[in-house]
């Protein structure tokens, strides 16, 4: 982890990656022999001539012995959808993250103390490294808050089966709570656990421009009829 940290805080903007502790999918194209196994994937796109990514994505394929390597050219729709099967509809979800500016080594041991010991072969932590255009936009300039973060870490408890509710839920809120302490106090709402900071996550998620978006919400919802969200609550 320390080293895809290196390489993708000096990789051109072209080049987007994540890495994530997680448990082989019992799915194609996994070679069975290996479903269940625990791994670090690496995970990368390159937006651009095939030829000018290679090189670009090579280091990332020599991080370590690769288990398994399905790297490759993909089409958009491919890219998108990829993922699909293994979050299936009916399964339980609960997702929680922090913004992280620097990913220290002390994050990374963190990380990794709660990867081995993930309540479900589903569950998994991602790291995703933001940065780039994103980072380039004022803080003010649109809704979104937290630009300046380098990192996202998200832990995603993901269970099939109910009895592991407590257990997988207790492990997502751990890890949460111990990720505050290497955070900017800023999150993505897309991984909301189940909302039940209420608005003390909201304010997290928006940040410096919380107040803005709660005056725009009285003025063109007052009566908060779209609130079934991660709710602003409109001013006053």
């Amino acid at each position: 982890m320390g080293a895809w940290r290196d390489y993708v805080t000096t990789a051109p903007d072209e080049l987007s990656s994540i890495l994530l502790l997680w448990s082989v999918p019992p799915e194609e194209p996994f070679p069975q022999e290996h479903h269940g196994k625990p791994v670090v994937v690496v995970a990368a796109c390159y937006s651009g001539p095939i030829e000018d990514g290679e090189p670009v994505v090579q280091p990332l394929r020599e991080l370590g012995e690769p288990l398994i390597d399905l790297s490759g050219p993909w089409p958009w729709l491919g890219l998108q959808s990829g993922f699909d099967v293994l979050f299936p509809k009916g399964g339980f979800y609960y997702w929680k993250s922090r913004a992280v500016s620097a990913l220290t080594d002390e994050a990374i041991d963190l990380i990794a103390d709660f990867g081995a010991r993930r309540p479900s072969p589903l569950t998994d932590i991602v790291v995703w490294h933001q940065g780039g255009a994103m980072s380039r936009v004022g803080e003010t300039e649109t809704a979104y808050g937290g630009r300046d973060a380098g990192f996202l870490v998200t832990g995603e408890a993901s269970w099939d089966d109910p009895a592991l509710t407590d257990d997988a839920i207790g492990w997502g809120r751990a890890f949460w709570g111990a990720m505050e302490s290497h955070s900017t106090g800023g999150l993505y709402l897309n991984f909301a656990g189940l909302g039940e900071e209420k608005e003390a996550l909201v304010k997290a998620g928006y940040g410096a421009n919380y107040e803005r978006l709660a005056a725009l919400k009285a003025k063109y919802d007052p009566t908060n009829l779209f609130r079934m969200n991660q709710n602003i609550t409109p001013a006053g």
